[in-house]
């Protein structure tokens, strides 16, 4: 009787990818094993995920600096509208942590939906979404 041997395959994938909005590149880094982006190291900030996510009333957003420079940090609609601009002005090197409350820039009151934030500096721009529920 003849065994049928399997060889377990394992493909790495890794290609290039940059990550933009529009014609402005954001981000450059490599995609490993399909799931993961890896971003070059010479990026002088790391934005986290806001939490809570999703969030009711507030949530807070937590970035760390590598450089002192001028940081920017903005939340966009779906369709890339701004909302909001938590942010714009320089800071030193260190962790960072702003409140984000169910508001836009005009008080106004945004409704659930998903959203955008961003931080950039120095011509790099990092993106993460979020979710507003009520």
């Amino acid at each position: 009787m003849k065994s049928k041997h399997f060889l377990p395959i394992i493909i790495m994938v890794l290609s290039c990818v940059s990550i933009s909005c529009s014609d402005d590149i954001y981000s450059s880094g490599y995609i490993k094993d399909g799931n993961e982006l890896e971003v070059k190291e010479d990026i002088p900030f790391r934005l986290s995920q806001n939490n809570p996510n999703p969030f009711t009333i507030e949530t807070y957003i937590s970035f760390t600096t590598n450089q002192n420079m001028h940081y920017k940090l903005e939340v966009f609609t779906e369709d890339w509208q701004r909302v909001a601009l938590l942010l714009d002005d320089t800071l030193n090197t260190g962790s960072h942590r702003c409140r984000f409350e169910r508001q836009g820039d005009k008080g106004n009151e945004l409704p659930s939906g998903d959203y955008y934030y961003t931080l950039s500096a120095n011509g790099i721009t990092q993106v993460k979404a979020m979710k507003l529920v009520k």
